[in-house]
């Protein structure tokens, strides 16, 4: 379980591979910050308009301490690169910097259930009763006209419900 002093210091450690590889202090103190924010469905967020990487406060008492680097690496690594998404440039900078290049970090088991039982609305399937999402906010959607995996039969079952 990682915790806020360890986010610190693995911010300061990615900074300085990040430096390393790139050849100049980018991510500066005067640049950007490290924040954290109350997001429920990602580890981290590149804020480029305010200059912040984000770490999710709900999910860092789930994180390890090498969730921490792969998401602080994987946030740098947009800093660094802008407006490449996931792409091969910005892949090429995660990786040079130690990271895995993966675009998704794995949840576990304990998060996704901690998701599901903080989660205020759901979406059911009136016919089954089954559940087909969770959601911490309630849906605009409209669900009237969906269907589930291809099952036409299944339109207007879809229902939001508060949990």
């Amino acid at each position: 379980m990682a915790t806020r002093n360890d986010v610190y210091r693995i911010w300061n450690e990615v900074k300085e591979l990040a430096r390393d590889y790139e050849g100049h202090d980018f991510i500066r103190h005067d640049y950007w910050i490290l924040t954290f924010n109350n997001r429920k469905r990602s580890f981290g967020v590149c804020d480029y308009t305010n200059r912040e990487i984000q770490i999710s406060k709900f999910l860092l008492p789930d994180m390890t301490e090498d969730n921490v680097r792969e998401t602080l690496m994987h946030e740098i690594a947009h800093a660094y690169r802008p407006r490449c998404g996931h792409n091969s440039k910005w892949r090429a900078f995660y990786v040079g910097i130690g990271g895995n290049g993966n675009r998704l970090s794995p949840a576990n088991e304990a998060q996704i259930q901690k998701l599901k039982s903080t989660a205020r609305y759901a979406v059911i399937n009136t016919k089954t009763n089954e559940i087909i999402k969770h959601y911490h906010r309630k849906p605009t959607r409209d669900f009237s006209n969906c269907y589930i995996n291809n099952d036409r039969t299944t339109i207007g079952c879809l229902k939001v419900i508060i949990l």
